[in-house]
């Protein structure tokens, strides 16, 4: 290890036995990890690798760029990955000149120019200075750039070279790592080395036929350059990652299920999500600072439509919660960010200025931490990539000090920000803002009834489902309606016989985050409906919707119908009552609720919540008696649907529809 930075060397070699040794020996005692790969030798160069301590890899499939993807393939974690000749030219004690300035942060690679160093350059034969000054050229005419060499001996960043994606296989590889590195916006500079005659004979500068095919191969790397180049994500310097949960019930905040149950643990996820980016926000348009939400569970449309266009979004990586921070970091790095913070969501103290101040840490510090009262951290933020993640205990208050332990061991230096808190548990739920609300009802349905003792125990039955509660609001029933809605397990409250004065009373106790209101003879027909609802309102563009309508009746004619009714459901967005309407209950007490009046209230309602927002049909059906047109006929009844809909669209009197309608009913 160099300056607490973890380096690896790479060393492709073919038949190089006689020099092998010499490199390995003359190799730094810091340097963490040597591999050799062996490109097919004939001769014992892997055995007396092996033999001085090397990883020795066999790479049968001949080519110099072949030999160095092996060795990158090999590379399981490092900081600094350093490229030597296995023939003794380079002088491998030098290493420190290529190491020092990427691990003081003042660059991202660097390559060692035996040019730049005058004794060093009289070795080189007059093909490789000619064939060096050319491609140096062709370089700085198409890219700026003021490279001298094209020299082997070399040092990189683990996760810049990774970002650049070589694919070089022959003797291409050199140059075409300079070129990608200046068209990635790497930070690169050249360090004069030492160089002397080869042991053995070159395999290049050997032969004619050996310089005649580098030189091509490096005029044709340069060509493909730049007819088709490589294309990079030129990122910001900064970045913030938010790790998340799509808000699935059961599936998330699982530690708040025994106090919240699934959905309202569920939701709590879904606020604390939205709390948070409110909480960054005014970091949205920074001009150096990329925010990204990885996240578990959903979709990228899904967390789009959730949380909105202005941040990017990615899958967190399978394994503990170790390996995703790990490899969040790494990806980041890889894609040129410097300044990698990651957060949680479940800290609702945090704001701008605390990742502002993380920003700035990391200007001086390699890792900065913000620590929580639990013993965890609501920040944790690097400059460099570091394995910091193994063996931790997850979900316990050791988590802070046993990071804090591995930065020490390892002579890490850090920062710290400010204590603050997490909502974790059932006993943190005190800690939350007063927007943030918390309980275990989500849905509730209100069922607005008159002498339905035939049906609302059914009724009943199929809205059933865990995180609701069940209110009847009964309009003076004469029969055992009450009895039976009581006995099935509902809240019954008596008001006036007035379906919309009724839903309205339902809808002033009700204790959910939405309201469902289902007529007394409509079964839901669906075990998940209620997981369809609350997934429907993590889009915040949608303020309400229904269900499919659809009779107990299969004629051709009630077929036909409710192929009309999910047209105007679905296309002009008018759904009725008999389909079971579903609504946001802040956005219904703004609004007032239903307008108390003898006729339509559903559609006078619908035609001003279309205002406020879209509106969702789900294809769950909601099956409605069909006893209404049995009673008075098909034609009877739509004909009378329909009279009432032109009425409420002329603005004629709601009382007078009310009595003409009343009159097909006899």
């Amino acid at each position: 290890m160099y300056k607490n930075h973890i380096i690896k060397v790479i060393i492709p070699a073919y038949n190089e036995e006689d020099s092998v040794g010499r490199v390995l020996t003359d190799i730094p005692d810091w340097v963490d990890q040597v591999i050799l790969v062996d490109n097919g030798s004939t001769d014992q160069t892997a055995q007396v690798a092996s033999e001085h301590g090397a990883l020795v890899v066999h790479e049968p499939r001949r080519g110099y760029g072949q030999a160095c993807l092996t060795g990158i393939d090999h590379l399981d974690y490092c900081d600094i990955v350093v490229f030597l000749d296995a023939d003794y030219s380079d002088f491998p004690e030098e290493m420190p000149l290529l190491v020092a300035p990427i691990a003081d942060n003042k660059t991202d690679m660097v390559i060692g120019s035996r040019i730049a160093n005058d004794a060093s350059s009289k070795v080189l034969t007059t093909t490789q200075r000619f064939g060096n000054s050319l491609a140096c050229f062709l370089m700085k005419c198409f890219w700026r750039s003021q490279f001298t060499d094209l020299g082997p001996f070399r040092a990189i960043r683990f996760h810049s070279l990774k970002r650049i994606k070589m694919e070089d296989r022959n003797f291409g590889w050199t140059i075409e790592m300079q070129i990608k590195a200046l068209r990635a916006k790497l930070r690169v500079m050249e360090i004069p080395v030492s160089y002397r005659q080869r042991i053995g004979y070159s395999k290049i500068s050997g032969t004619l036929k050996g310089m005649f095919s580098a030189g091509t191969i490096i005029l044709w790397t340069i060509a493909k350059q730049i007819v088709n180049p490589t294309r990079f994500y030129h990122s910001k310097k900064n970045k913030l990652i938010i790790f998340s949960r799509y808000p699935l019930p059961g599936q998330a905040k699982t530690r708040m299920i025994p106090k919240l149950g699934n959905a309202g643990a569920a939701h709590l996820q879904r606020q604390l999500t939205e709390y948070t980016i409110n909480s960054i926000s005014p970091l949205l348009n920074s001009e150096d600072l990329n925010i990204e939400v990885q996240y578990h569970g959903g979709d990228h449309r899904k967390l789009q439509q959730w949380l909105g266009a202005d941040i990017d979004y990615q899958q967190q990586s399978p394994g503990d919660l170790g390996h995703k921070l790990h490899q969040a970091f790494l990806q980041s790095f890889e894609q040129g960010h410097q300044n990698i913070i990651i957060i949680g969501t479940d800290c609702t103290d945090l704001n701008a200025i605390h990742i502002t101040k993380a920003i700035n840490a990391l200007e001086q510090k390699d890792v900065v931490i913000g620590p929580s009262h639990d013993g965890g951290y609501w920040l944790i933020g690097m400059r460099r990539p570091l394995n910091l993640f193994k063996q931790m205990r997850w979900g316990t208050n050791s988590v802070f000090p046993d990071t804090i332990n591995q930065l020490n061991q390892q002579k890490i230096e850090y920062d710290l920000l400010e204590e603050l808190s997490d909502i974790d548990t059932p006993e943190d739920l005190v800690k939350t803002p007063p927007n943030i609300k918390t309980n275990k009802i989500y849905l509730s349905i209100i069922i607005p009834t008159l002498n339905e003792e035939r049906f609302i125990r059914r009724a009943i039955d199929s809205a059933r489902h865990p995180g609701t509660e069940i209110i009847v609001v009964d309009g003076n029933s004469q029969d055992k309606t009450v009895e039976i809605a009581a006995s099935s397990g509902a809240k019954v409250i008596k008001t006036m016989a007035n379906r919309a004065m009724q839903m309205n009373a339902g809808a002033s106790i009700a204790q959910g985050h939405v309201l469902l209101f289902l007529h007394a003879d409509t079964l839901i027909q669906s075990d998940n409906y209620f997981e369809n609802i609350f997934d429907t309102f993590s889009n915040p563009n949608i303020v309400g919707g229904a269900f499919s309508f659809k009779t107990t009746v299969n004629s051709i004619g009630m077929q036909l119908l409710e192929w009309t009714v999910k047209f105007r459901s679905k296309v002009s967005q008018l759904p009725y009552g008999d389909q079971a309407l579903f609504v946001r209950k802040d956005l219904f007490i703004t609004m007032g609720g239903f307008p108390e009046v003898d006729l339509g209230e559903d559609y006078y309602f619908i035609q001003k919540l279309k205002e406020q927002g879209k509106l969702c049909h789900l294809p769950i059906n909601a099956i409605t008696s069909a006893r209404k047109w049995e009673n008075q006929g098909l034609i009877k009844t739509t004909l009378s649907n329909i009279i009432a809909l032109i009425g409420f669209k002329l603005g004629v009197s709601n009382k007078f529809l009310y009595k003409l309608t009343k009159q097909f009913e006899s």
